[in-house]
């Protein structure tokens, strides 16, 4: 298949018609450099966030990386302004709720170190979230989100033929496979809850920690145009049949995603520009399946600007061998459809690694 026909099969499906569905487009793992690409980055996959994105692009490893410590801390908006308010929140009542009410306070700790090698890679994966979104002081509406997700991931790739250097590029392919426990989920609390709201409604959300299997697939087409450019193709489907954790927690739903990259480099400098239309499988707006990246490389710099669903996205990255800094502003929309209620969030990561 041609590289020209993929972008096409890529581009049609964008008009798919889709309906309205009220909620986060919640994902299993968010990698910093693929939300600073505006989450467009299932052609790029060529780094260790390849294990959760696409796994065929392990197939571009050759070298041997250990991200030995690999921690992501984001935070919305509203979460930073309710610091002033510690007290209100330590002792969780009605006037808490009303502190709260009309934001979206949302918070998320996910370490995840990683190895990666030819061909093959593995993670694992802690991830803690809290979120608070409190509406309507007529009739309140409030979801309460508490949820910890814990495991490992693997993910194995290969290429079918051709080569780096062959003149109709190289087609990879790759699976992935993951043991999770999860906890909690996302909650619409009733007026009985939300008159008796405690430090114990956050124990009664999270329960027990319950167990799933996850399997992911991905393909990847990556054409050298000549030594400097490079096409690319990728599509994956992540936790195929939805991650099912039985009764209590939320399952993990899956995700289709397809989308096309273009990679340019000269001398110490190269330019990523990524498209993605995430989400195929779900019916949501299709604006919020979109998603737009591009990255600058320098030495030790990378600068990144994007579109994620509706809104733009800002990155900077440090990277200087040992050590990878890299600070990200985003919005996710939490409405059914874009630009209805977006929520403002900041993510920085802090990355030890070494590579051979």
């Amino acid at each position: 298949m041609s590289f020209k026909n993929l972008l096409l099969l890529t581009l049609c499906a964008s008009v798919l018609p889709a309906t309205g569905f009220a909620k986060e487009l919640k994902e299993l793992y968010r990698g910093a450099r693929a939300q600073a690409l505006g989450n467009a980055y299932v052609a790029v996959s060529d780094d260790d966030e390849a294990i959760f994105y696409n796994p065929a692009g392990l197939a571009g490893q050759k070298k041997y990386s250990i991200n030995y410590m690999a921690l992501n801390l984001e935070g919305s908006t509203d979460i930073m302004s309710m610091f002033s308010e510690g007290s209100a929140l330590r002792n969780m009542s009605g006037d808490s709720l009303n502190i709260m009410m009309g934001k979206n306070i949302f918070g998320h700790a996910q370490f995840a170190p990683s190895l990666t090698m030819s061909n093959f890679g593995a993670a694992i994966l802690v991830d803690e979230q809290l979120s608070v979104r409190a509406e309507n002081k007529a009739m309140p509406q409030v979801v309460l989100g508490y949820q910890q997700t814990n495991g490992f991931q693997v993910g194995w790739g290969t290429a079918l033929g051709g080569g780096r250097r062959a003149s109709n590029g190289e087609f990879r392919v790759g699976l992935g496979a993951k043991l999770m426990w999860r906890r909690g989920g996302y909650r619409l609390l009733d007026l009985a809850q939300l008159i008796s709201v405690s430090r114990n409604t956050l124990h009664e959300i999270a329960g027990n920690y319950k167990q799933g299997y996850g399997f992911d697939m991905g393909l990847q087409y990556v054409r050298k145009v000549n030594s400097r450019l490079e096409l690319r193709w990728g599509g994956a489907w992540t936790d195929i049949g939805s991650t099912d954790f039985g009764d209590g927690p939320d399952p993990q739903p899956s995700t289709m995603t397809t989308g096309v990259a273009a990679v340019y480099r000269f001398a110490n400098f190269s330019g990523t520009f990524s498209y993605d239309l995430r989400h195929l499988n779900e019916p949501v707006d299709w604006k919020m399946k979109n998603h737009v990246g591009v990255e600058l490389g320098m030495p030790m710099i990378r600068v990144y600007a994007g579109y994620n669903q509706a809104f733009l996205t800002y990155g900077l990255g440090f990277d200087a061998w040992l050590m990878k800094v890299m600070a990200v502003h985003y919005t996710e929309e939490q409405g059914s459809y874009a630009t209805m209620d977006p929520e403002r969030r900041y993510l920085l990561q802090i990355a030890l690694k070494v590579g051979i």
